[in-house]
């Protein structure tokens, strides 16, 4: 029954997101001081802002306001693409990405916005699938493409392919790589499950980029 299959599948990755969420925001708790100003940019139904609302002063922007959570937090419709964010430079300790840059169109004006408005000690913290993993590597031999990329203009799906290396070389003018891990595996079906017996960086990466004077 095809309503059937549709919940199970629905079910399945909100389990896999929420899951996701919650290692983010560990990551994020264990690698900002508290009380610490934090844009989330793409934070969707706010429920990652919801985990930190009591560690950070918090604003939260969005191509549209879909919150469930943190209605009461500040909030702004703004396409990071091509909007400028409404904060002076050298303002803002932290930003906070999660699972947002393979969906813009512009990142190299994202990353600039970024680069203006954090202090000289400013941190960005984003998540992003990780096309360089071994099941990625073998499907992009198998089809020219890797898995979860493909969507078309301007249809607010994937359409960036980043791998780790490329954005360490690309970002290192203004920012510098500081610390990488990996939260839940985005996908459950066996084959990834079986390669990441063989390759622990399987997982979507998550990752700090301090603002380059800090280092």
């Amino acid at each position: 029954d095809l309503a059937v299959y549709y919940v199970k599948c629905k079910d399945m990755f909100d389990n896999v997101n929420e899951k996701r969420i919650g290692e983010f925001g560990n990551f994020i708790k264990n690698n900002v001081v508290d009380k610490a100003s934090i844009i989330e940019i793409g934070c969707d139904t706010g429920k990652l802002s919801f985990m930190l609302q009591n560690n950070y002063d918090l604003f939260l922007i969005d191509l549209e306001d879909n919150r469930q959570y943190c209605k009461d937090l500040n909030f702004k419709v703004l396409d990071a693409t091509k909007d400028k964010l409404p904060f002076d430079d050298n303002s803002v300790d932290c930003i906070v990405a999660t699972q947002v840059i393979e969906h813009l169109e512009d990142i190299t004006y994202f990353f600039n916005e970024l680069y203006r408005v954090l202090k000289p000690n400013g941190k960005v913290i984003i998540s992003y699938p990780n096309y360089s993993n071994i099941f990625q590597r073998m499907m992009f031999l198998k089809n020219g493409m890797p898995v979860r990329l493909g969507c078309k203009i301007n249809s607010g799906g994937h359409i960036n392919f980043m791998p780790f290396k490329f954005l360490l070389d690309w970002l290192s003018p203004k920012f510098k790589i500081n610390s990488s891990s990996g939260d839940y595996f985005a996908s459950v079906s066996i084959i990834p499950k079986i390669c990441s017996i063989f390759n622990k960086d399987l997982k979507d990466k998550h990752f700090i980029i301090p603002n380059k004077s800090w280092v």
